[in-house]
């Protein structure tokens, strides 16, 4: 059996500043590291006070140098908020800092509080749909070189 953290940067009291948050996030980090866990997942949340967390490679890349252990996980990026290429790219680079220990977790995302910020309109539904297409997309890219023309994403 394989244990894994699940961990995000939730702010338990309004008081607590953002920088104390990230060290006691860190630290609980290199603890599950240290104990012998075989993976760290960290998600993607946006404009929600109770949690920084915008970018999860950002967070991982700077646990891959704290840790030597683990796997780091995206658990979750947001599917609707990332263009195919730029995912892609930022997971295959963060990929190349963690040494291979890269897990890529995708979803379509489960806040209305953040659709109606970034993509107002979105719904569950179509925020599966744009999931469905980028998924493919971004396993074709990082094959090779690939053109994508689909309802939600084009590019050469």
């Amino acid at each position: 059996m394989k244990f894994s953290l699940f961990v995000h940067m939730e702010r338990l009291d309004a008081e607590q500043d953002h920088k104390s948050l990230y060290e006691e996030f860190v630290a609980l980090c290199e603890i599950a590291d240290k104990g012998g866990m075989h993976a760290i997942w960290t998600g993607e949340h946006h404009g929600m006070d109770f949690t920084i967390a915008p970018n999860p490679f950002v967070t991982i890349a700077d646990l891959a140098r704290r840790t030597k252990n683990v796997r780091l996980g995206t658990g979750t990026v947001i599917a609707p908020f990332w263009h195919p290429i730029k995912l892609a790219g930022e997971a295959a680079m963060t990929d190349l800092i963690c040494d291979g220990r890269l897990d890529i977790g995708i979803a379509r995302g489960a806040y209305a509080f953040e659709y109606e910020r970034l993509l107002p309109g979105l719904d569950a539904w179509g925020a599966g749909q744009r999931m469905r297409e980028l998924i493919p997309a971004v396993q074709k890219l990082w094959e090779g070189d690939y053109a994508h023309n689909g309802e939600f994403y084009q590019f050469p």
